[in-house]
């Protein structure tokens, strides 16, 4: 057994994740990869991999470009759907407050609230704050904190606006 002063313990054996946890040390690991199959089938399309909090774009059956995002627990479910609807600009009051968003793709409705589900930019409230962090999107940390959407940084959000037209498809993954 050793001790360790900067931590005060002594270490007799390997920690495993709840004693990291338990003393701040804990690093999750990467994620895999994504996956190019993932793909396969979407023309100019994306894929949502709300398991790892991220999402990337398809081009030509191959991943273009992956970003982060913030996502609901349990919606949308896995499956593959359609941008039906685009706004440049957005409101919402899901969150508790009145908050304003850019560059929303709709691609279904909330299966709780019937409420327009799809990617767009990190909201804002009238305050000029952001509902998050930016550095926070994609942290496995404010995972379901959306209540249903997938928010991306701003500027992915205009990204995902030029990649995604009309009848596009959008698969969610996990």
């Amino acid at each position: 057994a050793n001790h360790d002063p900067k931590l005060g313990i002594v270490i007799d054996g390997i920690a495993g994740q709840q004693t990291l946890e338990l003393l701040q040390l804990w690093l999750e690991p990467p994620p895999p990869d994504p996956d190019e199959s993932t793909c396969e089938g979407l023309g100019d399309g994306a894929v949502i991999d709300r398991e790892y909090q991220r999402a990337w774009l398809c081009a030509g059956g191959a991943i273009s470009y992956v970003f982060p995002v913030t996502t609901a627990w349990d919606q949308p479910d896995p499956g593959d759907y359609e941008v039906v609807e685009r706004s440049r600009e957005a409101s919402s009051i899901l969150t508790g407050s009145y908050s304003e968003m850019s560059h929303f793709v709709v691609f279904t409705y909330g299966k709780f609230q019937g409420a327009r589900v799809g990617f767009h930019s990190v909201p804002i409230y009238p305050s000029g704050e952001y509902v998050q962090p930016l550095d926070s999107v994609g942290t496995s940390e404010l995972r379901g904190d959306t209540s249903g959407c997938i928010r991306a940084l701003p500027d992915d959000a205009v990204l995902i606006w030029d990649h995604l037209d009309f009848g596009a498809t959008v698969r969610v993954i996990s």
